[in-house]
């Protein structure tokens, strides 16, 4: 244990309070219809937009790190595909090879 304790500021306001929005990479998915409902379960501060497109639906979402989101994409399968950014589709693409020598 520290030695001094937290003192909150005596004019801090917790209804005013806004923290800084963390969220900085923007992802955009290429989803399949039936995959909506998951999505929607999705931590629904992450999701910005969900845009209908003709046999797909491109889903934007915000997070504070790629890293976050590799487990769920993985989890919607082939109903998936990352437009962006390159880095989270390269990544997706190093995991799924590993997989694959598992079998």
């Amino acid at each position: 244990m520290l030695p001094e304790r937290f003192q909150m500021p005596a004019d801090f306001d917790l209804q005013r309070y806004n923290p800084p929005d963390l969220r900085k990479i923007v992802v955009r998915l290429s989803v399949q219809p039936d995959l909506i409902p998951m999505i929607q379960e999705y931590d629904h501060q992450a999701v910005e937009k969900v845009e209908e497109a003709e046999e797909e639906r491109i889903v934007t979402l915000r997070v504070r790190q790629q890293e976050e989101i590799l487990p769920w994409v993985l989890s919607l399968g082939s109903g998936v595909k990352v437009l962006e950014p390159d880095s989270l589709r390269l990544q997706i693409h190093n995991e799924l090879i590993k997989m694959i020598q598992h079998y």
